[in-house]
């Protein structure tokens, strides 16, 4: 793992631990991969998980991918976001108009939003640092 993935990971989980992010690491003492919730983690990677201190390269979240947000879901972001009932197909993600401008102001709510909601935003589980929790059923 490169200083710069360990550097995102440490950015992930600091802003995930108020919503009880899950991870899966490798447990000594029950010698079985297992998971449970981060509960603290330091600036250096050293991660308090279950009973053990890791280093944050033996564990791994689980998240969602964007790709499986519902309709439901996406309206109940822009609706927290801002604070109306919009569609998604309403906004533009490829320009600098309309609502995108207006994401740009509440982009604090929808990070907020999708990490109580465990979604992966960051690409994690693409660059294998990450869990797909899709069908697992642990949030």
């Amino acid at each position: 793992m490169t200083q710069e993935e360990k550097d995102l990971l440490v950015k992930d989980f600091c802003a995930r631990l108020p919503y009880g992010v899950k991870a899966s690491y490798y447990g000594v003492e029950e010698e079985r991969e297992t998971w449970d919730e981060i509960e603290s983690i330091t600036c250096d990677g050293s991660v308090d998980i279950g009973q053990y201190i890791l280093s944050i390269e033996d564990i791994k979240p689980y998240l969602f991918p964007m790709s499986s947000m519902t309709e439901e879901q996406r309206e109940e972001l822009f609706t927290v976001v801002l604070d109306e009932k919009v569609s998604i197909s309403d906004c533009s993600f490829n320009d600098m108009t309309g609502y995108s401008e207006i994401l740009t102001c509440y982009i604090m709510d929808a990070i907020d939003w999708l990490n109580a909601h465990h979604f992966d935003y960051r690409g994690l589980i693409e660059k294998g640092l990450a869990l797909d929790v899709t069908g697992l059923n642990i949030y």
